[in-house]
């Protein structure tokens, strides 16, 4: 466990402003802060992403999708349509929809998918990881920045994905 008050220096993806005071309680209310936040940071996206892309138009729009949380040294958001197992008691998950969207986040770790503990961070970590995983389809996969999980990143975000086209179903 680590000392109150300090950042987890050996994960990036857990850097937020969310403090932690040391105790295990706390510790498991902090991972679900930052699940949250992630979660809201990806609602926001998608809703930069849906007000920008008129109906029926966009990759996102259409049936549900799996948008992959990872922690891989740093934080990936992999959204895929591709068949994935149902989630099971080992797994957090948070459903969203907004806007003609719906979509489910999922958090993996290397408790989850020890293989993740050997991806080296950086911008060559995106096929790795989505090697890992066995991702063989994404509509998109982005390295976020916990600093920069906040409303108006995540509308950035929602644009940059809306003038791309969302990924053009990458294969």
């Amino acid at each position: 466990m680590r000392a109150a008050g300090t950042v987890r220096e050996d994960h990036p993806a857990y850097k937020t402003d969310v403090p932690y005071s040391g105790t295990v309680t706390e510790e498991i209310s902090r991972t679900q802060q930052i699940r949250q936040a992630v979660a809201t940071y990806v609602a926001a996206a998608h809703r930069a992403y849906a007000a920008t892309v008129a109906p029926p138009g966009g990759l996102l729009r259409g049936d549900p999708f799996a948008v992959l949380a990872v922690a891989a040294g740093d934080l990936h958001l992999i959204a895929t349509r591709q068949t994935l197992p149902p989630p099971d008691a080992s797994l957090a998950a948070v459903d969203g929809a907004g806007d003609g969207l719906r979509w489910q986040v999922r958090f993996y770790d290397a408790r989850l998918v020890p293989d993740l503990v050997r991806v080296t961070p950086g911008p060559d970590s995106v096929a790795e990881v989505r090697r890992v995983l066995g991702i063989t389809t994404w509509l998109y996969h982005l390295i976020a920045s916990p600093a920069h999980m906040n409303e108006h990143h995540a509308h950035h975000t929602g644009l940059a994905l809306a003038g791309t086209g969302a990924g053009a179903a990458q294969a």
